[in-house]
C-alpha cells in the first residue's frame, strides 16, 4: 500500500533554533494518527509546516504521491490536506470537557468583582475558608 501522506527526515527551524529535528513517518489512506508529545516538541510546527506554513530546512513531504516542497499553502488545501488549529475560545457548554481543577463553581461563572470575570486563582482553595485563607477546623 502507498502511503497517502510520507513524510522523511523533515527538519525545520527558527532561525538558528532547530525546532523538529528529522521526522519521519507515513500515514495510509484510512488511517487516524495523533502527533503526540510534550510542549516545545515540535508538535505545531510539524503541522504548520505540512500544510505549507512553514517552509522545511530539509527533509521531503509528499501527499498522494506528490512533492509539496514548493506548493503554497493555499494550493496544499485544495489538494485535499489542510491544518485546523484547535479554537481555544470555550462556552458553557464546553466546562463539561474541562478537567475538575479549571471549572468554576456555578456562582463565579458569571464574573465578579467589578464586572471581570473569575479567574482560577480567585476560586477559594477547598481546604481554606475564603475569609481569612486558613484551614477550616473539619478540613473543608
Amino acid at each position: 500500500m502507498t502511503a497517502l501522506l510520507k513524510v522523511e527526515d523533515l527538519k525545520v527551524a527558527y532561525g538558528k533554533i532547530e525546532a523538529v529535528k528529522g521526522i519521519s513517518f507515513e500515514v495510509n489512506e484510512g488511517e487516524i494518527v495523533c502527533l503526540v508529545g510534550t510542549n516545545g516538541a515540535g508538535k505545531t510546527t510539524t503541522l504548520r509546516t505540512l500544510s505549507g506554513l512553514i517552509k522545511p530546512k530539509s527533509g521531503s513531504i509528499t501527499f498522494d504521491g506528490q512533492p509539496l516542497a514548493t506548493v503554497p499553502a493555499h494550493k496544499i488545501v485544495s489538494l485535499g490536506l489542510a491544518h485546523s488549529p484547535r479554537d481555544d475560545t470555550s462556552s458553557p457548554a464546553d466546562d463539561r470537557r474541562k478537567p475538575p481543577a479549571r471549572r468554576l463553581p456555578a456562582h463565579r461563572q458569571g464574573g465578579h468583582r467589578e464586572g471581570r470575570p473569575a479567574r482560577l486563582r480567585d476560586v477559594p482553595h477547598p481546604g481554606r475558608t475564603p475569609q481569612a485563607g486558613r484551614r477550616h477546623p473539619l478540613g473543608r
